[in-house]
């Protein structure tokens, strides 16, 4: 080695040495500043670092003592990341430096603060998740019952629709990578902190779930709205789709199983609707007594018999105990007449029938601009006044039947048919079972006919029953 290589080496050397001596003293005035720390007093340590930084890369042999020094100093410096990191300036210092990603001081980062709601974090995301679990069933349930019958329309398909995009999106920004950068650039756009987003998804995933919940409570009420207008217009295919999904949801609801009960009974399902309604038996409605009551008066009066005089207990307890509205009290009562009057005629016990009969008809009185039940009453009365005898009050019973008649099952329009009263079956309101007479107001129309005017002409055929007195 020459003389000037020496020299050379030995400038190298000072000047490496002096710049961690500056580097040092830098440092020691960020170490000892007893007050805040200026953002001048962080950007001269960085320099002093990057004038060291030149100097290494022109180092040579004999510089392992100031390189020991200068990993010593790193050190201290790095005990200082947090207060570099934050320091508000710094990314504005890198921008105009541009140093290279080797030059580590210039990219410290502070130490993440784990805040309260982030330790919490494993539990929010655990009852997102449960109530994405919760979500998924019901929007399984409510798409397996709008689809009983073949029938989802565009309403529940929305509905439906709509839940699933949001589960989709809350659920795959829980469980996957890549659902979670999505929500994640989604909250950011909302301004929502980091430490708060697994609130955030939480919040999500529970507005699913009583979205969810609401339409699994109301959607059957709506169904069972629609099927009861769809039934009452005669619509009985149509009403039959919305009460099976309206059922598909709350197999329980009684009302839904008694609604359904009819429909399958308006169409001569009588098995379908025995099924209905002995679902609803053990909660002791008396429309459930009424309706198995009458269900079963064709094959089995006098079980028929012993059901309803069950409902006719339970439904004079309601009204003792104020538990329904007069009217509706009123209505339940005269059916229970009705079809226990109905009963009766099976068994040919006629005089109790007579009895029974004309006190639905008194019900009925009671409410003038209204039509109680569906009107039969007066009906049987024409058949119990036969049986006795009586020609003339089943003559007066004739076109109380004819107008105020409108059987809703087709059990009833079939017993005007097998009682002999052909002629009366041509004249009565028949549009509670079949569709295709909608606004037309038959009674009024068939009272144009002359078969509907003519008086009827009784063969009183006496019952052998009754001594010659009675008769």
């Amino acid at each position: 080695m020459n003389k000037s290589d020496i020299t050379t080496t030995s400038e190298s050397t000072s000047h490496l040495e002096i710049a961690i001596g500056q580097y040092a003293t830098k440092l020691d005035r960020l170490d000892s500043s007893e007050t805040e720390v200026t953002e001048t007093r962080v950007y001269e340590v960085l320099l002093a670092r990057d004038a060291v930084e030149n100097l290494l890369r022109k180092r040579v042999e004999g510089t392992e003592s100031p390189l020991a020094e200068l990993v010593e100093l790193d050190q201290r410096l790095k005990v200082h990341n947090d207060l570099i990191g934050t320091t508000l300036n710094l990314k504005n210092w890198r921008e105009v430096l541009n140093p290279p990603e080797t030059a580590w001081w210039w990219y410290c980062c502070p130490t993440p603060v784990v805040s309260v709601w982030d330790r919490l974090d494993w539990l929010w995301n655990t009852l997102t998740i449960t109530s994405l679990t919760m979500v998924g069933s019901l929007m399984i349930n409510i798409t397996n019952a709008m689809s009983a019958g073949g029938a989802v329309q565009w309403p529940e398909t929305f509905m439906t629709l709509l839940q699933g995009t949001g589960l989709a999106l809350v659920a795959g920004g829980t469980l996957t990578s890549a659902g979670q950068a999505q929500v994640e650039k989604l909250l950011e756009k909302l301004n929502i902190p980091p430490e708060f987003r697994a609130e955030a998804t939480l919040s999500m995933a529970i507005t699913l779930l009583l979205i969810s919940t609401g339409i699994y409570n109301v959607l059957p009420k709506y169904l069972l709205y629609l099927g009861t207008q769809n039934y009452e217009r005669g619509e009985l295919p149509k009403a039959l789709i919305r009460l099976t999904q309206a059922s598909q949801i709350q197999p329980d609801n009684p009302e839904i199983n008694i609604a359904l009960g009819k429909v399958y009974e308006s169409l001569n399902e009588t098995s379908n609707a025995m099924a209905e309604y002995i679902k609803v038996i053990p909660a002791g409605l008396p429309e459930a007594f009424n309706s198995m009551g009458r269900v079963m008066i064709a094959k089995n009066p006098k079980r028929a018999e012993a059901i309803l005089r069950l409902g006719v207990q339970r439904a004079f307890i309601r009204r003792k105990l104020n538990q329904v509205a007069e009217e509706e009290s009123v209505d339940m009562r005269y059916q229970f007449r009705t079809n226990l009057g109905w009963a009766l005629l099976q068994q040919e016990r006629y005089e109790e029938a007579r009895e029974e009969l004309q006190a639905a008809v008194q019900f009925n009185e009671q409410f003038p601009d209204k039509q109680l039940g569906s009107g039969m009453a007066s009906c049987f009365l024409i058949k119990a006044n036969l049986a006795l005898g009586n020609q003339t009050e089943a003559i007066e019973n004739w076109p109380a039947c004819r107008s105020q008649a409108h059987p809703k099952f087709l059990s009833e329009y079939q017993w005007i048919i097998d009682s002999g009263f052909s002629e009366l079956a041509n004249c009565l309101d028949t549009t509670s079972i079949v569709v295709g007479l909608e606004g037309v107001n038959i009674p009024e129309l068939m009272t144009q006919l002359e078969i509907c005017l003519k008086q009827p002409e009784f063969t009183v055929e006496p019952d052998e029953n009754l001594t010659p007195a009675e008769q």
